[in-house]
């Protein structure tokens, strides 16, 4: 459309983007933009004949209104139109000005009046529009509620709203005209009763520095007949220990009115029972409506019994005869709770804290070990005492190791008795083999350590003893394990990664272990030597070894640097000097510098040359490679010699032009001793393709003209050629020298 001047009238009630120029220069067009639009392009609407916007103020019409969906205007946007509506705008684009508008000072014509928000009037100067700020907001006809119910819309777009300017012009529109904020969303349901406060602000966001009203809404609940309830989500904790209390966090119950309309109950509303979980095992957990307790639906949680551990800290008669009673007087267990609500708690518990199986005072007519097991009066339980049942009408006279046990230990071990065999003496003359019914000290079970030398048996009051041996633990033994690398190619680096160490102990434990050991050579060296190598391990002054294979190397190709002389002149031979280096490649990407290689064809260096090629032969194969050159021909001379040969009347002059620094300074003295037999030279600085000039601040073609009588000179002027009109000129360059050749020609042609 840009540039029609037959366009009047326009309208773009649901256009989100104008490009640039859209109706640049549009001079009869009138334009309503809506306050919805989101992007205006650089001079879009330049010249135009009138914008208006979509929202009618009070004295001012269809004042044009950006709003909050605007997120960029170009440059120029609005530039001489001639009749802004109400000769003004309303940006909302507050704290953001700067970055939507390109350049603000020049998007509006000059005088405009721009009613902004605070922050805005900071970013916009007064040297070509007139800035109006927000004086108040304030609410309108029609009313907002004052009081809502719990889960009722907030209903924010039939909000009236007024904006009045310091300069008294006024906005009178609606909330949902988009060009308001709000701290909460039009549709917003309040879940809690209680006070809520409402901010509305112009602009996309609400910022506390600027202008906006607020009022408050009472949230109550909505007085409802509730029919049934139900249990929507389960509390988010449904494993519990007994003695915990129920932890409603997270549990949801809904009521159900008479229209099957779910609400929400508050937690004041509804009880749940039991709240304390003493009994182990699934409870089942009941929830009430408290207005009608008939209503109610259950959920299940799992209650789990403590841990604890006990230990008998006072022990009673330990020992009787047969036909003896079990007397329990004095027995003491303590209880320490490792898990649930009790948790490190520690209790203690007397006889007549407890029951025992057989109760005290239980006649005992068998010989042997008598298990008392003990139960608190809570149920726990506290454990065996193991008291012992001597026959009657003996004593026991003495006591003997019939069978030892285990003798040999090591550190950390526990003390065994299985295969104990005592012979018991009594003093009527008969004795007995017994395997039960005895103590020792230290305990069963005990852990040894390497203070431990014996064992003392106690049986009928008469005591025994053997020695054990108790030594520390030590390695004696390690092994190789795990997987990793043992076959290689020559010149390949030794590398061990995986291997492990099973490490054996003089208890026969074993363990594996992926470090804290060394190996020799150590990874990383080079294996140079084809067939095999020992590699040593050690781990705490014990050693093993493992075995590596090294291949020999296949050689696949050679490569060749050079950083020496690649210049020469025909028939030279070429020169493999300190700075050329071969390196041979292997099949296990290894690389070597080799020197007893060849040079093939790099005698008598020929016109046309480019490379040379070296060869070289490793246990019966030979590979090549080429290194490249530069001939440079002897033909200069011969041609000014053929030339004079010809035209022996006419003078030569030479125009010169070098290609390389490294070449110019290898044959600047060929170059004097040629030049030394023609009339007149005309020298170029050096045009090098491939060189860096800074590497090279030392080497200059005017070195040239410095050493010669008959050399001057010359850039892309060939004026100075022009004096030579009728004698020989001759280009002399590896190099086209176009724009010299193409200025000499045309001023000939000229």
């Amino acid at each position: 459309m840009s540039g029609c001047t037959k366009l009047e009238t326009i309208t773009m009630n649901n256009v989100q983007n104008i490009d640039k120029k859209s109706f640049y220069n549009c001079s009869n067009l009138t334009v309503s933009i809506p306050h919805t639009i989101a992007k205006i392009g650089e001079k879009a609407f330049y010249k135009v004949s009138k914008v208006k916007g979509d929202i009618d103020m009070p004295n001012c019409g269809a004042m044009l209104i950006l709003g909050n969906n605007l997120t960029e205007v170009g440059e120029r946007a609005f530039e001489k139109v001639k009749n802004m509506q109400g000769n003004g705008v309303v940006l909302t684009s507050g704290n953001n000005t700067k970055k939507i508008y390109k350049n603000i000072e020049n998007t509006f014509p000059k005088g405009t009046h721009l009613y902004i928000c605070n922050e805005a009037y900071e970013q916009i100067s007064s040297n070509n529009y007139f800035r109006y700020r927000i004086q108040s907001i304030s609410l309108t006809e029609p009313k907002p509620k004052k009081e809502l119910y719990v889960n009722e819309p907030l209903n924010l777009n039939d909000y009236g709203l007024k904006v009045e300017f310091t300069n008294g012009t006024e906005l009178v529109t609606y909330f949902k005209k988009g060009i308001f904020a709000c701290n909460y969303k039009n549709g917003t349901r309040f879940s809690s009763t209680g006070k809520k406060t409402v901010k509305i602000q112009l602009g996309k966001t609400i910022n506390e520095k600027e202008r906006l009203v607020k009022y408050e809404i009472t949230v109550k609940n909505k007085p409802i007949e509730i029919q049934n309830i139900q249990i929507k989500n389960p509390p988010d904790k449904t494993e519990y220990m007994v003695g915990d209390s129920l932890n409603t966090k997270g549990l949801k119950v809904v009521g159900i009115d008479t229209y099957g309309t779910e609400v929400l109950l508050d937690k004041e509303q509804y009880t749940c029972s039991p709240t304390s979980l003493r009994t182990p095992g699934t409870q089942k957990i009941t929830v009430k409506y408290k207005q009608n307790k008939k209503l109610k639906d259950t959920f299940y949680v799992m209650v789990k019994k403590p841990t604890y551990e006990t230990e008998i800290v006072n022990y009673p008669k330990m020992e009787y005869k047969v036909g003896d009673k079990l007397n329990l007087t004095g027995l003491r267990v303590k209880l320490k709770y490792t898990s649930g609500p009790s948790n490190g708690q520690i209790s203690y518990f007397n006889l007549n804290d407890m029951r025992t199986n057989p109760v005290n005072g239980t006649q005992l007519n068998e010989t042997g070990t008598v298990d008392v097991t003990m139960t608190s009066n809570n149920g726990e339980n506290l454990g065996i005492l193991e008291v012992n049942v001597l026959p009657k009408t003996k004593t026991v006279t003495k006591i003997e190791i019939s069978k030892k046990p285990r003798t040999n230990y090591t550190v950390g071990d526990s003390l065994s008795t299985k295969n104990l065999k005592l012979k018991v003496t009594y003093n009527d003359g008969t004795s007995s083999f017994e395997t039960s019914g005895f103590t020792t000290d230290p305990k069963k079970g005990t852990t040894l350590t390497a203070a431990n030398k014996s064992v003392k048996v106690t049986y009928g009051g008469k005591t025994a003893s053997y020695s054990i041996s108790v030594t520390p633990k030590e390695i004696v033994g390690i092994q190789p394990t795990g997987e990793f690398n043992f076959v290689y190619t020559k010149g390949d680096k030794l590398n061990l990664e995986g291997l492990k160490l099973k490490v054996t102990y003089n208890n026969n434990d074993t363990e594996i272990i992926e470090e804290g050991f060394t190996i020799e050579p150590k990874n990383g060296t080079i294996l140079n030597e084809v067939g095999s190598e020992i590699v040593k391990i050690k781990y705490n002054n014990k050693e093993t070894r493992v075995i590596v294979f090294i291949n020999e190397r296949t050689l696949i190709r050679i490569a060749s640097t050079n950083l020496g002389k690649s210049d020469y002149i025909e028939g030279e031979n070429f020169e493999a000097g300190e700075l050329f280096h071969v390196v041979a490649v292997y099949d296990n990407n290894s690389m070597e510098e080799v020197f007893n290689y060849t040079v093939v064809d790099g005698d008598n260096l020929k016109l046309g040359q480019k490379t040379v090629t070296i060869s070289y032969e490793e246990n019966g194969k030979t590979v090549t490679t080429t290194t490249p050159i530069t001939v440079t021909p002897k033909q200069l001379e011969k041609i000014i010699t053929s030339v004079r040969q010809k035209y022996p009347k006419l003078k030569i002059y030479v125009v010169f032009e070098p290609h390389s620094y490294d070449w110019f300074s290898v044959f600047e003295d060929e170059l004097i001793r040629i030049f030394k037999n023609v009339d007149h030279v005309y020298v170029r600085e050096i045009n090098s393709l491939y060189e860096n000039k800074d590497d090279y601040n030392d080497i200059s073609s005017k070195d040239l003209v410095k050493r010669l009588k008959n050399a001057e000179m010359i850039e892309d002027d060939a004026s100075v050629l022009l004096k030579h009109k009728g004698e020989c000129i001759i280009f002399a360059s590896k190099i086209e020298m176009t724009e010299l050749k193409h200025d000499l020609f045309k001023k000939i042609i000229k």
